[in-house]
């Protein structure tokens, strides 16, 4: 377990086992190696068996892989993850958005009830804000920026309207080239859906390596940095800062939002 400021890290390997990592281990689960005369390495083995248990527990992949990326950042700043003074004053200084900063007392909560430890931290309310909605040229402007993965992944969001998680599991079989439908396998409590799509998309499909059963061969951590990195570039080229505003979540924003005014049907929308 991690030591409280003052104490110093155990020189033997044998006090490196924390009540997580034993748990993990006794529940046939994988660990990496340690090395507890390195703090970092020992942080981040902490981190790794934190999100084994979570997903022990049946926590949706999204949500383990938000709160480990979010608990690196915290231990990156210097905490130690159970120093919880330290905690609240980093997560207090921090620039983002209170629902952002939200998100990070979630996550460290969640890690110190897996080691337990009860914790009081500071609540922080999303502010409600308008919807961003991009230009459709805008959209494109950046589909036809990105390299042909992450480009093809980009124009399956627009025209499905999935979440980026429904469509990163996307298979081949998932593909009808005849009917020009793709078959969504929903996630937080949607329902399944089958959606046309253009020719354009069925061509860029074609052009990306069968190698596996899923169409698209990173993962979502992968293509998330992919795409923030590309964003970046390509609002920088075209010099349009409102690029930099489009997420993947923001397609379906923008596709619920035309498809609205198309016809007029919240039903049909939802």
């Amino acid at each position: 377990m991690f030591y409280p400021t003052g104490k110093s890290m155990p020189t033997d390997p044998t006090e490196a086992a924390s009540p997580s990592r034993l748990a993990v281990v006794m529940a046939g689960l994988p660990t990496p190696d340690v090395n507890p005369a390195n703090p970092t390495s020992f942080v981040d083995n902490e981190i790794v068996l934190f999100a084994a248990k979570m997903k022990a527990d049946n926590y949706a992949q999204e949500t383990i892989e938000r709160y480990t990326r979010n608990l690196k950042v915290l231990s990156r700043k210097g905490n130690n993850l159970i120093g919880i003074d330290g905690i609240k004053q980093t997560i207090a200084n921090m620039t983002c958005s209170d629902g952002t900063k939200q998100s990070y007392r979630n996550a460290i909560l969640q890690y110190l009830k897996y080691h337990g430890i009860k914790a009081e931290l500071p609540k922080y309310k999303p502010k409600n804000k308008m919807v961003f909605i991009p230009l459709e040229n805008e959209i494109d402007q950046l589909i036809s920026g990105c390299k042909h993965q992450l480009a093809t992944f980009f124009q399956t969001l627009k025209e499905s309207a999935a979440r980026y998680g429904e469509a990163i599991i996307l298979k081949w079989t998932d593909i009808d080239i005849e009917h020009k439908i793709i078959s969504i396998t929903p996630e937080k409590g949607s329902n399944p859906r089958a959606i046309h799509v253009s020719a354009k998309l069925l061509s860029m499909f074609s052009t990306l390596p069968h190698e596996n059963i899923r169409v698209f061969q990173s993962n979502k951590e992968t293509m998330r940095r992919m795409f923030i990195r590309a964003r970046k570039r390509i609002a920088k080229n075209l010099g349009n800062p409102r690029i930099n505003q489009i997420h993947f979540h923001t397609l379906r924003h923008w596709r619920a939002t035309t498809e609205l005014i198309k016809t007029n049907n919240v039903y049909a929308v939802m």
